[in-house]
């Protein structure tokens, strides 16, 4: 039976190396950031920032998004990557089981130096870790199962490892492994570089990164 395979990542973390690894299945199709598309530019937009002049899709939501994905998932298998503070209220038991989940973790300092301050603000930052953190439990309780969980800074380190480990944990077969760029290796990150602010989120994520870590894939 087809399904969809989606990979819960934070702002600022790019899953493109692990999208191209299904790519390379051929039988996935694949979707990068489908629900970050209507949050920022839905019908009715969803973004705090959004402002009247800001384009928008006319008939674009996060219900037509998961509409689209479950008729297609019907067909074919599916490989999604977003992050899950676009869909902070979506959840439910019905809509975490049209989900095989994963989890694509980062050390928050990382996070908060890719925030830009305005499509990305350390207020976002906060929120992905939080409802990663919460997605994660909930797809714990339901599933009586703990979820895939992979951490950028280990795809940096061993690529070729990670991969491996990866395409097994999912079930993928011989297939053609994409190693250059599977993730970015996060510069260090200096505490007293960052924002009181920022500062104080780091606090508040870190022990969400730590949770999930707990689990991680290791090669």
């Amino acid at each position: 039976m087809p399904q969809i395979i989606a990979l819960w990542c934070v702002p600022g973390v790019q899953a493109s190396g692990i999208t191209r690894i299904m790519q390379n299945a051929q039988h996935y199709s694949c979707h990068e950031t489908p629900f970050a598309e209507a949050w920022y530019q839905g019908e009715s937009p969803l973004w705090p920032a959004y402002e009247k002049s800001d384009p928008t899709t006319p008939g674009l939501s996060l219900d037509s998004v998961l509409t689209a994905l479950d008729a297609q998932a019907r067909h074919r298998d599916l490989f999604v990557w977003d992050s899950p503070h676009f869909l902070s209220t979506f959840w439910n038991n019905e809509t975490v089981s049209l989900f095989t989940h994963c989890f694509l973790i980062c050390e928050p300092g990382a996070a908060l130096q890719a925030a830009d301050g305005h499509r990305v603000t350390t207020a976002d930052v906060e929120d992905a870790f939080d409802q990663q953190r919460r997605l994660f439990d909930h797809v714990s309780d339901v599933t009586h199962d703990i979820p895939l969980v992979i951490d950028c800074a280990a795809l940096a380190k061993d690529p070729k490892g990670m991969a491996k480990v990866w395409t097994t944990a999912i079930g993928l077969r011989d297939v053609p492994l994409t190693f250059h760029g599977l993730a970015s290796q996060p510069n260090p990150v200096d505490l007293n570089a960052l924002s009181d602010a920022a500062k104080n989120v780091y606090l508040r994520t870190r022990p969400h990164y730590d949770h999930l870590a707990q689990y991680q894939l290791k090669a």
